[in-house]
Formats: structure tokens, sequence, C-alpha cells
């Protein structure tokens, strides 16, 4: 095996051998690689996107990218062992996400809840350029793509005031930090409301149900 991972360090390709100890199992895993599992020694089994698949020596697995598996060893006393091949085609893996797109979306209104969250703005100024090109802008198409496409999906995001720099903003100003926090929390999301950015919520520090219902869970959980 030494030698055969020495072959393939310059090259495309990937390999590994595991083993699996009895009435054990690997971690889930889902990857953009495609991936082959040579089963070396012992029995058990691969749950490959909810379908089972037996193993026993000899038995050749291929997956193709974004298959969600996970191995099971179903021996008592035996290990299970196993040599594992992957590398990457860019085109596959695109045609990959397109086929899994599309079965989702035949489906028609899919069950998954999606929610999209962009990092918060700190509220020390108004918008410019790196917050919309950046976070803000991919999360509305995203969000978009989705909802045109018949998914579930929502847009969370607001203003993360606890920030240092909204002191400093508060400083110059001769405002609290408060007045400071929601003054540009407004501004923020006027912006928003302004190139057609619409969240399904938007959080501030003023939201006061949010406030109460986080202190009475760390109160709860200091009383247990």
């Amino acid at each position: 095996m030494m030698k055969l991972q020495r072959k393939l360090n310059h090259s495309i390709y990937n390999a590994s051998r595991f083993v699996v100890k009895p009435n054990n199992h690997t971690k889930y895993h889902n990857h953009h690689e495609i991936e082959v599992f040579i089963t070396i020694s012992g029995e058990g089994l691969i749950k490959i996107d909810g379908n089972d698949v037996s193993l026993k020596s000899g038995v050749i697995i291929e997956l193709e990218p974004l298959k969600t598996h996970i191995i099971f060893n179903t021996s008592d006393k035996n290990d299970l062992i196993i040599c594992s091949f992957w590398w990457n085609d860019n085109d596959h893996f695109h045609n990959s996400i397109k086929n899994k797109f599309l079965e989702l979306t035949e489906i028609g209104q899919h069950d998954d809840v999606h929610f999209i969250l962009p990092s918060f703005t700190t509220p020390n100024g108004n918008l410019h350029v790196g917050h919309i090109a950046g976070p803000l802008l991919a999360a509305d198409i995203l969000k978009r793509n989705y909802n045109l496409n018949k998914f579930n999906a929502y847009l969370l995001t607001g203003t993360i005031g606890h920030q240092t720099q909204v002191q400093i903003e508060a400083d110059k100003l001769g405002k609290t930090f408060l007045e400071t926090a929601l003054f540009y929390s407004e501004k923020i999301r006027q912006s928003m409301e302004y190139i057609n950015i619409q969240p399904d919520c938007f959080i501030t520090l003023e939201n006061k149900d949010n406030l109460i219902m986080v202190s009475n869970l760390f109160i709860d959980r200091l009383l247990k």
C-alpha cells in the first residue's frame, strides 16, 4: 500500500486503506470527489443515500459526487478492511449538482427548510459595496433561486451591535452605544430595501422579545 501511495503522490488520484472495527461504523461522508471502495476482507454494509449495499471481500463500490454514505462492520469479531480511491472531476461534479437539483425540483415543494444567514453587519456605519457585493447579494440571489424552484427558503440577517467599533463611532457622534447601534441598523435596513434585498427577518439590539427569550433560557439553565 505504501508503494501505491508513493506512486499516487504526484497524480490526480488519492488512495488510503482503513479498518472498521467489529460492530462499529465510519462517520457520514458527502463530498465532491468520485470515490471507489474495494473491500479487502471482512463483511459489512454501506448505506448510500439511505440504500443498503452488502460488503464482502472483492466487492467494489463506486460513489458519485454528493452521495451521502456511511460504512458499517456487521461482524462481531472480524475487522472490515477497505481500500479507498478518490479523485476530482469538475465536469462530473457540476453534472452531479445539476442532476441532484433537478431530482429535487421534480418533487415540487421540497420538504426541507433552508435558512440563509449571511454575516450580520456591524452598525457603526451604513452599508458599503463590500457588504452588498459580498454576503448580502449572494444570500439574496440564493433565496430567490430557492423560491423560484419551490423550495422553502428564508433570509435571516440583521446587525450585530456588540462590537468595539460601535462604541468608537458612538463616542464620535456623542451618542450612547444603543442609540448609535439602532441609528445605523435602521440605515442598513433602509439601504437593503433600496436595492430590493428583502430579508424575512432583520434582527437588531432592539428586539426585546429575543432578549427576554435568551435571558430566560440562561436563567433556566442556571437554575437547573
